[in-house]
């Protein structure tokens, strides 16, 4: 309880539009940039984020120490994350930039690398000598419900299997 007493009186919530760049001054005047690092999360769609930026940097909110978390989808391609990445780019040096996959936070995906590398019984025997395959289920309890539009747009496919299931497969598969 105290310490989200600590951390709930560093937190701050601006609604502004993300193309009003001009709107970002008001942002700039909520937060004192003096005694603080801003950590400013991206969950939007990623064809805003070139926007955000261009408002965080005309409004001066991209000065080191600032940070940039970006959520993905960072696009739809190769070409449309270069894209994103240079809209980032002309406003936040590379050092400042975060790029994060929520599914890697999972309990489950968690507790896989607890299993994998903290575990004496596995350590040593979870190599090709002694697993003769690997299969991965998904069972998610929560649909796409409310967000076919989105997931139109990203991808179920690219969503699922080219990424959060990859990155288990990586999970199962690296040495230690």
């Amino acid at each position: 309880e105290a310490l989200w007493e600590t951390l709930s009186g560093r937190l701050n919530f601006c609604n502004l539009d993300v193309n009003d760049t001009p709107a970002f001054t008001r942002l700039a005047a909520m937060l004192d940039q003096e005694k603080r690092i801003t950590i400013n999360y991206f969950a939007m769609p990623p064809g805003t984020f070139g926007a955000i930026c261009k408002g965080l940097g005309e409004a001066k909110l991209n000065a080191k120490p600032a940070r940039v978390v970006m959520e993905k989808p960072l696009g739809t391609s190769l070409a449309t994350s270069r894209e994103i990445n240079d809209q980032v780019g002309e406003y936040f040096e590379e050092c400042q930039v975060y790029r994060i996959d929520h599914y890697l936070g999972k309990e489950t995906v968690l507790n896989l690398l607890a299993l994998r590398f903290a575990n004496s019984l596995f350590v040593n025997n979870w190599d090709n000598r002694t697993i003769d395959h690997v299969e991965i289920t998904v069972a998610e309890e929560v649909g796409i419900e409310g967000r076919c539009c989105y997931f139109d747009k990203a991808g179920q496919m690219r969503d699922m299997i080219q990424n959060h299931l990859l990155q288990i497969l990586c999970m199962i598969a690296m040495s230690p």
